[in-house]
C-alpha cells in the first residue's frame, strides 16, 4: 500500500512559502484560462441565463433540471479549457448527461 504523506500534497495541504508559491502559480494559470476577467463573468452569466430560458420555455414539459445544469457547467468548463462550447441541441451530449444523472 502506498504511503499517503502530505509532503508535496498541493495547495490544500501546504503552508508558508510553499503555499504562497503554489497559490501564485495557480492564480496565474487560472487567469491564463480567463478566470477573474469580465469576459468570463459575462460568459458565465450568459450560460446561466440560457439555461433559465430553456427551463422556462419548456412550457411545463417534464424535464430533469440536472441535465441542463450539467450542460451549463460543462459549457463553462469547455469555454475555459477549449475556448468553445456545446450547442444546447447537441443530442449526443444530452444523452450522456441523461445517463450520468440516472
Amino acid at each position: 500500500m502506498k504511503n499517503l504523506s502530505l509532503e508535496n500534497a498541493g495547495i490544500l495541504f501546504t503552508e508558508g512559502e510553499e503555499w504562497k508559491e503554489q497559490r501564485k502559480f495557480s492564480r496565474q494559470q487560472l487567469r491564463d484560462f480567463g478566470f477573474g476577467t469580465k469576459s468570463m463573468k459575462d460568459y458565465v452569466e450568459k450560460a446561466i441565463a440560457e439555461t433559465v430560458k430553456i427551463i422556462k420555455d419548456s412550457n411545463g414539459v417534464a424535464s430533469d433540471p440536472k441535465i441542463w445544469f450539467s450542460w451549463t457547467a460543462t459549457n463553462i468548463v469547455m469555454r475555459i479549457v477549449a475556448g468553445d462550447d456545446f450547442e444546447k441541441t447537441d443530442k449526443g451530449l444530452i444523452e450522456v448527461f441523461m445517463r450520468i444523472t440516472k
